[in-house]
Formats: structure tokens, C-alpha cells, sequence
């Protein structure tokens, strides 16, 4: 008897189903569903790696299962065939065993082992499962399924198979053989036939060889392997091409006789009937393709050796007619894809034909009517072929129809434009393809398919008779132009002076186009029946004609009569065309009433008598579109069209009141400045408008707007003029509108507008007057009194509500800044820089005391004081520069007392406004402020002298120390954290600055140059740990000035170190400190050392340094820093592996034990040195040992592969001279029997690397 295992809870079971075998969320032992890695029911522990052999042996069961499922499947298929064929066979004898007796067997109960999910022990035998009564169908099957007796013995379950190769011996065999066969043969072909035949034989073996392919396909389609048939068909047509081609090129069976083109053009047909029988024998597809893409080719190359010879057009012209004929002839053929093919490329060539039509066969007389209608037949056959033929997709007429139209239509239109002159081409052409289109259009009234072809035959004709008409579309805007660029230079020509034609005896033709467009519409949109819905194109013609007539009409008058009347015309009909229904023509009458007057107004400027009648008619019929807009527009339009036609009314008078001064003087004597006329006119229209209330409020923001850029732009332009004494009073009547508009409640848009120019014009009057009065040097004073002015008015003008009072506000603060900069800057003369700052002081807080109280307040614009608080200070300095110039030269003096007016400014605040428990942001700022107003320019001369260097080292440390112990927040000032900061930074600062000074030999010192940022770094590292040690806020503070403390302090180390001032020295020192500080801020757990700031700005001033250290060349050997930074990454993740035990070795220490042993690994190969290998080779030995010992991944895998490749380098040479002392062929031999071994023993090496590989994942 077997022993019984150890845990009695090693249950084992059989599965209920195969898909149990491989189910992961069940226990491969007792299939209960697992909660963890351990089992709960039977206690399999499932974390170790033999799990993942345990699944494979499950999925392979699953596997074989499935086959003996499949195949009793198969075996019962087959029976139950089995049974229907007897039972049709022998019908009476089933009929009389269709009832068994009563000791038939079929009637034996079969005992049947149910699959039950019992525990059995491992080593115990299984008893015989308890029989269950089942009938079957037949005795065989009965007598095959009975288990053995009740008493006897259970038989041995058989053993799992072992899983299938994927890959079969055998086959590899066969194929080879196959494989060495084939070539065999191919050589003996290529080096046998070929150097022995001619090369007709050659040509004759391969056309053998490829109806030898062919019938291969042949058979392997009957064979019912029809994909592979098809794939040796395609290797057959190749080899059918390449015989075409031999024969062609090497000239063999007289071919030379005949055209390239002729003889491919025959081969291709021939080769396309083989394999169109080929299809037809044995139904192989690409055959059929083949045959189908071969036909037209063949087709095309045989039409086009007819053509004649030395042109190069017609041959494609022939070419291309015929493979289109072709296509239309493959409407017979059966519905296939053979069929598309040859279709597609019919249609294809038909459409290509259009192209060479033009130029085929120059000679004969209106050649490209002709060629077009033979084009145009051959569409027409293909048209009625796919119409006719049942069963054709709609796809081809939809095609062929559109395509039909457009080559019947070129006909005419190319022969007319090639046969007749430009003059009577540019007119008849569109005419002659209007009438085709006509033609069309009369088509679409007869039945469904014919009217569907005339339809889109029709659009393809108006499409060419639209190219048509694009021909004249440069003649026209010529014609147009030569009438625009009459008016250039103004008023040159009399009332009745013509203009030269743009194009001589093409002015007919300029006015026939537009009217040919216009008949041919109106007549096609009858026929069409949309006379009603298409009556906006006519019109649009018309009124192109009209224009055109106007332009080349003989003089100005004339012209100008023409388009007001057009204009007048448009306007009248647009007012009753609610009465004629037509769609689109108030559009159409819009775009060509609009064109027709602004083409007058422009016009009007070529005569002086014409122009001011033709502006003031313009304008006029712009206001009474105005008048008119409510019985033209539909109601929701109407305002906003009416009130465009305001602002065009508008635009023109501001426009002929700017040109009135070059109307009375038209000969460069000017009676009045152009841009003085129009900003006076402007300004006082300006005024008189914010008095007068006309119309509603978009009419008065139309009409105004116009006015008001114009003497916005016009006083601008006088601010660039040299002599304009006067430009001061459109600029003053452009204040006083402004301060109406804004008072009197005009539309906001128009407030805001007068709100942001009127300071502006302000500060012009001020700046001119001042000009004018004291001279350029105190324009900058005017303007800063200007701004002064704007700000108080900003108080008294606009309005509370709405948004015009803050324009005004940024408008007055845009002038300050303007007057700030001219003063700064000296551009209007050398004046007195702190009188314009001293006027500009008050400016920001009274525009801040608009929202209120700007100290007291709860406005955000009254932080907007603070700019006069810097203006002032502005004004101190340059009162001190301009005036105390030969006082003291030391900065105290100047940063002092400013630094105390600011904190005087910072309390008074305080005092001012209460703070809760939060700390309060402005004032915070302010003492900020004074602070590094007194801190920070000290420090930048700290390098000039020891004393300065003292004294802020000092008085840093004193005040530093003393701010720890005052409060955190004192009525909401943080008074702790500024007095630490302004302390920390004013002897860190000293140290950093006298300290870099000296290492850069700019000032001299008998203190090394450590001393200063030693002292620094103490004073630090004390202010550091006292802030933790407090407890203060923010806590992460304390970690930062101590990181920063430590950067700071290496960097005039380091400069020393790249200047070459004993850097092994400095440097072993310095990254010694370093590392050792890296690798204490992840063995402490105390603030501030501990957290990541000092752990990554230490790692990073290691790193960064090292970096500059040895790219400066002045550290050598480079260990000293490669094995600083690998001992501080090696130490600190040393102390994160003992303080987390789920950290691995390769996040830990990977990155230091890399930093350590991989540069001097490198170093073998590049500068070897004894004690460096010496030194390599026993760390990499202790490395590996310790990752050993420990079970560290990391070390063992880095260590002895840093140790494997140091004694490869090592024992290099002596490797060499063992190999070149045996022969060469001895060392493959040796290679072979290791290969052999390794092979015989596969198996085996496998697990022992498989297992090698789980033991070293299994380390930490």
C-alpha cells in the first residue's frame, strides 16, 4: 500500500469540464474558486514558478481532450450515417427489429462512470464508480461501453500525452527535398536549354512552359483547389508576357517586319483570346481578368499603328475611339467582372479621346468639329448599348449621357474658337454650346430615360458654355478696368471725351456676351421648366450687359447716365418685386444696383462737372434705400439693411468731403488742408449729431461711426504734419463731442468708442498747445497734465453704469503711459523727467478712487494705487540722479531710504485695513518689496569688498535667528517668514557672491575662497534646522533652505575646481561631502535632511557638478566623481531597501552599482591603468559576493557581468594566441561537436536554464 501524503488536506479532484483544466480563478487541485495564491480549501500554494508548468500540463489535457471530444463527434456523425443508410436499404427488417424483446441487448444496462467531484487522496486507489442503467442505440455500441465487473479492479488511468510538436520533422524533409528538387531541375533548365538551344527554341520551351502551367491550373481547379489554380494561372500569364516579350526583343520569327505597336497590339490579343478560352474551359477568374485587362490594350496599340504617321495626336485620337468602341461592344458579354473591366476601360478611353481630338489631323478644314462629333458618336453608341442591353447598372448611362453632352457640345464651340477671330468667336462660341444645351433641354420633355440623359447631357453643355464664356471674362474686367483707370488721376477728362477701348473692336463683343449668357438662360430655364425659379441669372446678365454698355459708352456723362439709372432701376424694381414672385432676384437686384452705383461714384471722378452731381446722386439713392429698406427687405432685415445703407451714405460724404478741397484746386494750389477740412467738418458734424436725435439707434450708430473714424484718422494724420497750427481745434471739437456723446446717454457702443479716444485727443490738444506756447522740450509735462486732467474727468463725464467709465479710465492711463515713456525717453526735447513723474503720481490712485476707496476698499482696482506709490519712488530717483550727482556713489544710500518708505507705505496699510487669520497678499508684497529693495543690492556689490561681505553676513544671521522666535502672522503679514528669508538671503547671497568673486580672481581676499560659503552654509544648515525644530509654516521650507544652502555653497568650490586651484583636493573633498549628504538624507529620518527636496538637490549638485567637473579636464582620474555618485546612489538606496522590504535591488542600487563599475569597465578598453584594473576587479568580486550572500539581483547580475567582460578584457591577448596557434578549421570542427552536444542534450539544458533563470528572478 502506498503512504499516505503528509497535509491531509491534499485534496485532489477530477474537473466537472475540460474548460476547468485551464480555468486561472479556479484551484488546479480542488477547483474551488481561489481568493489569493494560497488555495483555502485544499492549501495549494500556487506563488511558486512550478505553477506556471502545472497550467501548461492543464492546457494540454484541455487540449487532447477537445480531440477525443471531436472525435467521438465524428464517430457518432458516422454512425448515425451508418444506421440511415441500413435503415433506407432494408426498410422491412427495421420495421421488424424496430421493438426489442425482452432479453435483446438492447436492453443490457450499461454502467457508465459518471463525472463526479469527489476528493480522492493522491497515492490512494480510486474505487469503481457505482454503474448507472443506460439505454443505448445498438448492441455493438453497448458491448463497448460496458465497464469491467463490479469486483474487479480499476484500471490504471493512462498517462497524459505528451504535447505535439508544432513543427513536423517529416514535412521539413519533404519540403526540402521538394525544394532541392525544383532547383535542380531550374538549373539544369537554365544552364542546359539555355546555352544549348536558339533563342526561338528558348521562346518556344517557355510558351510550352506556360500552356503546361495552364493546364497544371487546370487540373488543380478540377482537383478542387481553386485558390492555388489561380495563383499558378498567374505565375502562367507572367510567363506568357515574358514570352511576348523575348520574341519582340530579340526580333525571332520575322517580327522585325512589323511596329512595335502593331506586333504588341496583336500578341495581346492573341494572349487575351488564349486565356478568354482558358476562362471559358475551366473557369479559373484571373484568366479572365487577364483576358479582360489584355483586350483593350491590344486594342488600343493596333488602332493607333493606323494612324498616320509623323503626328502625335491622332494616333491617340484612333486609339482611344476604338478601345471606347471595344467597351461598347462588351455590353454583349455575360454579366462578370470581365465585362466591368472592359467597360470601365471603353469609358475610360472615350473620355481620354476628348484630350488629342483638338490637334488630330490639323490639316483637314474645321478638324475639331468633326473629330468632336466622332467622339461625341462613340458616347452616343456606348449610350444606347447600356440603355438597351437589360441588365447593365444605371451607373454606365449616368456616365455615358453627361459625357455625351459635353463632347457634342465642345464640337462647335473649339471650331469656332480655332475657325473664326476673337472678336465674333468670344460671342458666337457660348451661342453655338447655348444650343446644344437648348437641345438637351428639349430632350428632358420627352420620357423618364430619355429625360434623365438630356438632363445631364444638358448640364455638361451648359458647363462648356460657361468655359465658354470664361474666355470673355478678361475681356469684360478689362473693359470695366479701362473705364475705372479713366478716373486716375481725378477730373482729366471733359463731359463727352471717350476713353481708349481696352481691346480695339471688341466692344460689340463686350456687350454681346452678356446678352448671348442671358438668352441662352432664359431659353434653357424655359425649356426646363424653371423659367420662374431661374429668372435671376437673365437679370444678372442684364445688368452685366449694362455695365459693359456703360463702360464703353463715349464719354463720362454718358457712362455715369447709364449706371445711375441701372442703380435708380435696381432700387424701383426691388421696391414692387414682391409682386413678380421670383426667387433670388432681390439678391441679384442687390449685388447689381450696389455695383452699378459704387461703378458711377468712381466713374464721377473723372470729370470735374460730372462728379459733384454724380455724389450727391449717389448718396441720395443710398439714403433712399434707407427710405425704402421697409417695403424692399423682409421685416427682420429691413433695420439692419436700411441702416448699411446709412453707413455707405455716410462713408461717400466723408469721402466727397475729403475730395472737395482737390475738386476747388484741382492743380496742387490748395485753398485748404485736405485733412484739416475733414477733421473740422467731421468733428463739428460730430457735435451737432449728439444734440440732434434722428432715427433709431442702429441708424444714428451707421451714420455716426463713418464720421467719427474719419476725424479720429484725419486728426491722426494732422499730428504727423510739420505746419498745422491750428490742428488743435478739430481735435478740441472732437473732445467736446466726445464728452456729449458719453454724457448724454448715447448707444453704448458709441460711448464706449467716444470714452477711449477722448482722453486721447485730450492729451493731443495739450501736447500741440504746450508745443506751441513753451516748446517741444515740456510736451511730455502737457501730456502728463493731460493724463491728470483725464483721470479727474474720468470722475464727472461718463456715466456710473455701463462700461464707458472704465474705457475712459484705460484710455487716461494709456495717455499717462505715453507721457511716461515720451519723458523717459526725450523725444520731445530734454525736459525735467521727474516734474512728468511727479504729475503722473496721483494719476493711478484716482483712477483706483473710482471704484471707491483705494487703501480701505474691497475693489480689486485699488491695487492699482500701487503704481503711484512707484511713481513716487520713480520720481525720488530721478529727483536724486538729475540733482545729486556728485553725492555719495554707495547704493545704501540710495536703497535705504526707499526700502523704509516702503515698509513705511506696508504699515500704514496694515494699519489701515484689518486681516483675519489669513495671510494678506498686498501688503505682504509690499514689505516683500522693501526688503529686497534693501537686501538685494547690496548683495550684487558684496563681491567688491571683505567689509560689505561681513557686515551682510552678520546682520543676515542676526536677523535670521531673531525672526524664528516672532510670531507666524502678524495682521496678515507673515513677519516670521520674511524676516527668515530676507535674512537667509542676505548671508547666504554675501557668502555665494564674495565667495564666487574671489575663485574667479575678480577681487582679492587673504580667506580661502571656502570661507565665506562655509559660513553661509553653517548659518543655513542652523536657520534650517531651527525652522523644523519650530515647527513653522510652510513645513517643506526648512528642506528647501537647507538644499539651497548646500548648492549654493559648492559653487565657488566648483569654480575653483575648473580654474584648476587644486582640484583632486577640492574635489575629493567636495563630492565626499556631497555623497555623504545624499546618502544621510535617506539614512535619517529627520527634518529637514529627510525628504526628497535635500535627497534630489543633493543627487543633483553630485551629478551636475561631476558633469562640469570632469568636462573642464582639471579631474583626473575620473573616479574620484564616477565613484562618489555611485557610493551616495549605492548608500542611500541601501537604507530604502531596509526601509522597504518590498523594493527590489535594480530600483535601489542597479543605478549606483552601474554609476560605479561601468565607467572604469570602459576605461579597460581606452586607458588601462593597473591599480584601476586591480581596483575594478576586487570590487566587482565583492559586489558579486555580497549579491550572492545577500540574494540581491541586482549586485550578483551587474557584478559578474562586470567581471565576466574585465577578465575577457584581461585575458584578450593570451585568447588570441591560443587561437591563431590551431588551425582554423580545427576550432569549426570543435564548434560542431558542441553543437551536437548541445543538441543531444537540449532537452536537458533547457530546464537547468529555465531553472538558472527562475532562481535569479527569485532575488530580491
Amino acid at each position: 500500500m502506498p503512504e499516505r501524503p503528509a497535509d491531509a488536506r491534499d485534496v485532489r479532484r477530477w474537473p466537472s469540464g475540460p474548460l476547468q483544466l485551464i480555468d486561472t480563478t479556479l484551484c488546479p487541485s480542488c477547483f474551488t474558486a481561489l481568493q489569493g495564491a494560497v488555495c483555502g480549501t485544499c492549501g495549494l500554494d500556487l506563488s511558486v514558478p512550478a505553477a506556471v508548468d502545472l497550467l501548461n500540463a492543464g492546457r494540454a489535457v484541455h487540449d487532447r481532450e477537445i480531440e477525443r471530444q471531436t472525435l467521438i463527434t465524428a464517430m457518432r456523425a458516422a454512425q448515425s450515417a451508418r444506421v440511415r443508410q441500413v435503415a433506407a436499404s432494408s426498410a422491412t427488417d427495421a420495421a421488424a427489429q424496430a421493438g426489442p424483446t425482452a432479453g435483446s441487448p438492447a436492453a443490457i444496462p450499461v454502467a457508465v462512470a459518471p463525472i463526479l467531484s469527489v476528493p480522492v487522496p493522491a497515492s490512494a486507489p480510486v474505487p469503481a464508480p457505482v454503474a448507472q442503467p443506460l439505454p443505448v442505440a445498438a448492441p455493438a455500441a453497448a458491448a463497448s461501453a460496458a465497464p469491467p465487473a463490479a469486483g474487479a479492479p480499476a484500471a490504471p488511468s493512462a498517462p497524459a500525452a505528451a504535447p505535439r510538436s508544432g513543427r513536423s520533422g517529416v514535412q521539413v524533409l519533404l519540403l526540402t527535398l521538394g525544394v532541392v528538387l525544383i532547383s535542380i531541375t531550374a538549373i539544369v533548365f537554365l544552364f542546359v536549354a539555355y546555352l544549348v538551344a536558339t533563342l526561338e527554341v528558348r521562346s518556344i520551351i517557355i510558351a510550352v512552359a506556360s500552356v503546361a502551367v495552364l493546364g497544371v491550373a487546370w487540373l488543380l481547379r478540377a482537383r478542387r483547389l481553386p485558390g492555388t489554380a489561380e495563383g499558378v494561372a498567374s505565375v502562367a500569364i507572367v510567363l506568357l508576357l515574358l514570352d511576348v516579350w523575348i520574341v519582340r526583343a530579340n526580333m525571332l520569327f520575322g517580327t522585325e517586319t512589323v511596329s512595335t505597336s502593331a506586333y504588341l497590339g496583336g500578341a495581346l490579343l492573341v494572349v487575351a483570346a488564349v486565356l478568354a478560352g482558358v476562362r471559358a474551359a475551366s473557369g479559373i477568374r484571373v484568366t479572365g481578368f487577364a483576358a479582360a485587362a489584355f483586350a483593350p490594350v491590344g486594342v488600343f496599340l493596333l488602332a493607333s499603328d493606323t494612324a498616320p504617321d509623323g503626328q502625335l495626336s491622332t494616333p491617340f485620337w484612333v486609339a482611344f475611339l476604338a478601345v471606347s468602341l471595344l467597351g461598347s461592344l462588351a455590353v454583349l458579354l455575360p454579366a462578370m467582372v470581365e465585362r466591368t473591366i472592359v467597360m470601365t476601360a471603353g469609358f475610360i478611353a472615350g473620355a481620354l479621346a476628348l484630350l488629342p481630338a483638338y490637334w488630330a489631323l490639323p490639316e483637314v478644314p474645321w478638324s475639331q468639329l468633326w473629330w468632336y462629333l466622332a467622339v461625341a458618336g462613340a458616347w452616343l453608341v456606348a449610350l444606347v448599348a447600356v440603355r438597351l442591353r437589360p441588365g447593365v447598372s444605371a451607373i454606365w448611362g449616368r456616365i455615358a449621357a453627361p459625357v455625351f453632352g459635353l463632347s457634342l457640345a465642345l464640337a462647335p464651340t473649339l471650331a469656332i474658337f480655332r475657325e473664326l477671330d476673337s472678336e465674333v468667336a468670344l460671342w458666337l462660341a457660348p451661342a453655338a454650346a447655348g444650343v446644344v444645351a437648348a437641345a438637351f433641354a428639349a430632350g428632358t420633355r420627352l420620357g423618364a430615360a430619355a429625360a434623365r440623359d438630356s438632363f445631364a447631357a444638358c448640364i455638361a453643355a451648359l458647363a462648356v458654355a460657361a468655359c465658354a464664356v470664361l474666355s470673355s471674362v478678361v475681356l469684360y474686367l478689362g473693359t470695366v478696368w479701362t473705364r475705372l483707370a479713366g478716373s486716375v488721376p481725378p477730373w482729366n477728362l471733359e463731359v463727352s471725351e471717350p476713353l481708349p477701348p481696352a481691346v480695339p473692336d471688341h466692344d460689340l463683343t463686350t456687350v454681346l456676351v452678356p446678352v448671348v449668357v442671358g438668352v441662352g438662360a432664359l431659353v434653357v430655364s424655359v425649356l426646363l421648366r424653371r423659367g420662374r425659379a431661374l429668372a435671376a441669372i437673365p437679370t444678372a446678365a442684364a445688368f452685366a450687359s449694362g455695365i459693359a454698355l456703360a463702360c464703353v459708352a463715349p464719354g463720362p456723362a454718358i457712362a455715369v447716365a447709364v449706371l445711375l439709372v441701372l442703380a435708380g432701376g435696381a432700387l424701383a424694381l426691388a421696391a414692387v418685386r414682391h409682386r413678380l414672385a421670383v426667387p433670388a432676384l432681390l439678391p441679384t437686384l442687390a449685388v447689381g444696383g450696389v455695383a452699378s452705383a459704387g461703378l458711377a461714384w468712381w466713374v464721377g471722378y473723372s470729370s470735374a462737372m460730372v462728379w459733384p452731381w454724380v455724389a450727391a446722386l449717389v448718396i441720395v439713392l443710398a439714403v433712399a434705400g434707407r427710405m425704402l429698406a421697409s417695403r424692399v427687405w423682409p421685416a427682420a432685415a429691413a433695420p439692419v439693411v436700411g441702416a448699411a445703407h446709412l453707413a455707405i451714405a455716410s462713408t461717400l460724404f466723408v469721402f466727397a468731403v475729403f475730395s472737395i478741397p482737390f475738386w476747388l484746386a484741382p492743380d496742387d494750389v490748395r485753398l485748404v488742408e485736405p485733412w484739416m477740412w475733414l477733421a473740422v467738418v467731421s468733428s463739428v458734424v460730430l457735435v451737432f449729431a449728439a444734440v440732434v436725435r434722428f432715427g433709431s439707434t442702429i441708424d444714428r450708430v451707421c451714420t455716426v461711426t463713418p464720421l467719427f473714424a474719419a476725424s479720429v484718422i484725419s486728426i491722426w494724420a494732422l499730428a504727423f504734419e510739420t505746419d498745422a497750427s491750428w490742428r488743435w481745434v478739430p481735435a478740441t471739437a472732437l473732445v467736446i463731442a466726445g464728452v456729449l456723446w458719453v454724457r448724454l446717454g448715447a448707444p453704448e457702443g458709441l460711448r464706449i468708442a467716444f470714452a477711449a479716444v477722448t482722453p486721447l485727443a485730450l492729451g493731443f490738444i495739450s501736447a500741440v498747445v504746450i508745443d506751441e506756447a513753451f516748446g517741444a522740450e515740456f510736451v511730455g509735462i502737457g501730456i502728463a497734465g493731460s493724463a491728470l486732467l483725464a483721470a479727474a474727468l474720468a470722475h464727472v463725464v461718463p456715466l456710473r453704469t455701463g462700461r464707458s467709465r472704465l474705457v475712459w479710465a484705460v484710455s487716461a492711463g494709456v495717455v499717462g503711459a505715453f507721457a511716461l515713456v515720451a519723458g523717459a525717453t526725450g523725444s520731445f526735447g530734454a525736459g525735467d523727467v521727474w516734474v512728468v513723474l511727479l504729475l503722473l503720481t496721483p494719476v493711478p490712485i484716482v483712477l483706483a478712487a473710482l471704484a471707491g476707496d483705494p487703501i480701505g476698499g474691497e475693489s480689486p482696482s485699488r491695487h492699482l494705487g500701487w503704481l503711484s506709490l512707484a511713481l513716487g519712488v520713480a520720481t525720488v530717483w530721478a529727483w536724486l540722479s538729475e540733482d545729486r550727482a556728485g553725492g555719495p556713489v554707495d547704493v545704501e544710500a540710495y536703497t535705504l531710504p526707499l526700502a523704509a518708505a516702503l515698509a513705511l507705505a506696508g504699515a500704514l496699510i496694515t494699519w489701515r485695513r484689518t486681516s483675519g487669520s489669513a495671510p494678506a497678499q498686498g501688503r505682504t508684497a509690499l514689505f516683500a518689496t522693501a526688503a529686497a529693495i534693501a537686501v538685494l543690492p547690496s548683495i550684487g556689490t558684496a563681491g567688491d569688498a571683505e567689509l560689505r561681505a561681513l557686515l551682510l553676513v552678520s546682520i543676515g544671521i542676526v536677523v535670521a535667528i531673531a525672526a524664528v522666535f516672532l510670531p507666524e502672522l502678524a495682521r496678515g503679514v507673515p513677519v516670521r517668514l520674511l524676516g527668515v528669508l530676507t535674512g537667509w538671503v542676505a548671508f547666504t547671497g554675501a557668502g555665494l557672491i564674495r565667495g564666487a568673486a574671489v575663485a574667479t580672481e575678480v577681487a582679492d581676499s587673504v580667506l580661502i575662497v571656502e570661507f565665506w560659503p562655509l559660513i553661509a552654509l553653517a548659518a543655513g544648515v542652523t536657520i534650517a534646522v531651527m525652522w523644523a525644530r519650530t515647527t513653522s509654516r510652510p513645513l517643506w521650507l526648512a528642506e528647501a533652505l537647507l538644499a539651497a544652502s548646500v548648492t549654493l555653497a559648492a559653487v565657488p568650490t566648483l569654480l575653483e575646481i575648473v580654474d584648476g586651484e587644486a582640484a583632486l583636493a577640492r574635489a575629493a573633498a567636495l563630492f565626499t561631502a556631497l555623497a555623504l549628504a545624499h546618502i544621510a538624507s535617506a539614512a535619517t529620518s529627520a527634518r529637514p535632511a529627510a525628504g526628497p527636496i535635500f535627497g534630489w538637490t543633493t543627487l543633483g549638485v553630485l551629478v551636475m557638478g561631476g558633469t562640469i567637473a570632469l568636462a573642464s579636464a582639471q579631474v583626473d582620474p575620473f573616479d574620484l566623481v564616477t565613484a562618489a555618485v555611485g557610493i551616495a546612489l549605492i548608500g542611500a538606496g541601501w537604507f530604502r531597501m531596509r526601509r522597504s522590504p518590498e523594493l527590489g535591488s535594480w530600483p535601489a542600487l542597479g543605478p549606483g552599482l552601474a554609476v560605479l563599475l561601468v565607467p572604469p569597465l570602459f576605461a579597460d578598453f581606452t586607458d588601462p591603468q593597473l591599480w584601476r584594473i586591480v581596483t575594478l576587479g576586487i570590487v566587482a568580486v565583492v559586489v558579486l559576493v555580497v549579491g550572492a550572500v545577500r540574494r540581491l539581483q541586482a549586485p550578483l547580475l551587474l557584478g559578474g557581468a562586470v567581471l565576466l567582460v574585465h577578465a575577457l578584457v584581461q585575458l584578450w591577448p593570451w585568447i588570441t594566441d591560443l587561437y591563431e596557434a590551431v588551425w582554423w578549421w580545427l576550432w569549426l570542427g570543435i564548434a560542431g561537436v558542441l553543437l551536437v552536444v548541445l543538441a543531444a542534450t537540449y532537452e536537458r539544458q533547457l530546464r537547468l536554464a529555465r531553472g538558472t533563470i527562475r532562481s535569479i528572478a527569485a532575488l530580491r
